[in-house]
This record gives C-alpha cells, structure tokens and sequence, in this order.
C-alpha cells in the first residue's frame, strides 16, 4: 500500500488516526479528527452521489470539532454524567441540521448523509455516542468488546431475535442504515459509558474496517502493535488485504497515556 496506507494524521504517541480509500473506490469519502489536547475523536463515513459522500463527512467533522470546543467538554464534564450525554447527542443533532442544511442548499448534493461515531476520553472513562454503522471497540488484551450498536437494518433483526450477530455480518441489509446524519426526521443516537483501564484500547473506525476484520482479527492486531500510528497503518493493511471493498478509517486511542488536560 506504500505511504497512501495512512495519509498524514494528528497525533501525540497516546492517539493516532489515519483513512485509506481501499481497493476498490476512486474516492474517500471517510473523514476523521483526532483532536488529541481534547481527548475527543471522531470517525465519519459519508454517503451520497456527485462527491457529496465526501462533503457529508466532512462538514460533520467540521461541525462537531466546533461545536465539541474546549470549554464546552470542560462545562459539561464537569456537570457530570447526564450532562455529558445529554451534550455529545445535543452535538449530533446539531451536526444532523447543519448536513441537512447544506444538503437543501446544493441540489447536487441533496440526500448526502454520513454515519458518525464519537468518543471523548476523559481519563480511565471512555464516553462514545453515535448514528449509523460506524463503530467504537474497547480492546484489552485479545479480548474485544464492541461499544456501539449499529443503525442498521441487520441490527434491529439481531434485537429482534430474527439474526445471530454471525449471520448480521454477512447479511445483504447489514450495511442498509436506519438512522445517520442528513436525516429531517427525529433520531436518538447511541450512547455509552465505560470504565477502561490504563492500557486499553479504544478503536474507533468505519464499516470499511470492521466489514473486511472480524472482531476478534481486530483484536488481535491491535494487541500485536504497542504504538497507535503502527495499530492503525495495520488495521488498514489487512483489511485491504482481505478485500478492501470500502473506504477504511481508523483511530486508536491508549487509555491511561494522555498527558495533556482536555
């Protein structure tokens, strides 16, 4: 893959990000921020034709890095825990209108969307909110534990009893979403917050990943490699060389190494 695996990306030994447009797309249309002095990461996969995949996800990076500032993660964190769902859900619904927006503005770009799925790592505690299928995971040693339920068609028959999660992965509707950003209707993102422990792993990516790697090969990957820059340029590596189908972006995150205040 060469140096196209992992264009350059923000970050500081502790968290590192990186895309790669796969093997079988001209273009990306993933976006990602790594915006490290502020433990907050965030990993969108766009949607729509004419490149507007590209502005979808874009413009929601965009959107959140402003609306996620400093002081407002610094407010709401120290508000406590209802304060900082209530704020990173109220974040996505704010990029939703802004994607919608500029969506109505631009007929060229009309019904572009994007999946997003963010993570604010405020010390050993991990706070992750998200629309569509794109996915956080904690790994701690080989094991893996997925954060995120996905926005997906495949994943309501997973609840429903109708799939196990083996038959959802390779299910025809498993990339069909149910709720993602360029929505007018109402949405209710996912939420979560986890106890991590100094050392784990906190892999943020888009379905182009986690559609190439099961979970436990991205577990063990991720293990094999102590630096965040060499997890991801591999995670990347060998979800080309099992296909590539899709876009792939990535971002590790060590719990417990930050050294900077948020």
């Amino acid at each position: 893959m060469g140096a196209e695996a992992v264009p350059a990306a923000e970050t500081k030994g502790w968290a590192a990000g990186g895309t790669h447009r796969g093997r079988n797309r001209a273009n990306n249309e993933d976006a990602f921020l790594c915006a490290c002095e502020r433990g907050l990461f965030v990993v969108c996969d766009g949607m729509g034709g004419q490149a507007a995949g590209e502005v979808a996800s874009q413009k929601a990076v965009e959107a959140l890095d402003e609306l996620l500032s400093a002081d407002r993660l610094k407010e709401m964190l120290a508000a406590g825990e209802e304060a900082v769902e209530s704020t990173l859900c109220q974040a996505l619904q704010e990029a939703n209108e802004h994607v919608v927006a500029l969506g109505e503005q631009n007929t060229s770009w009309a019904g572009m969307a994007s999946t997003v799925v963010v993570a604010l790592v405020d010390g050993e505690r991990v706070h992750v909110a998200n629309l569509g299928d794109s996915r956080a995971y904690q790994v701690r040693g080989q094991q893996v534990r997925v954060l995120t339920t996905d926005h997906s068609v495949a994943a309501t028959l997973v609840a429903q009893g109708e799939l196990t999660p083996e038959q959802a992965r390779t299910h025809p509707l498993r990339n069909h979403l149910t709720s993602s950003l360029g929505i007018a209707e109402p949405m209710t993102p996912g939420y979560t917050c986890v106890e991590a422990a100094p050392g784990d792993r906190i892999v943020l990516c888009s379905d182009g990943l986690w559609d190439m790697l099961s979970d436990e090969e991205i577990a063990r990957i991720t293990a094999s490699h102590s630096e965040p820059q060499e997890t991801v340029q591999a995670l990347i590596a060998a979800a080309n060389e099992a296909g590539g189908r899709d876009n792939i972006t990535a971002i590790v995150v060590v719990v417990g190494e930050r050294q900077d205040d948020p």
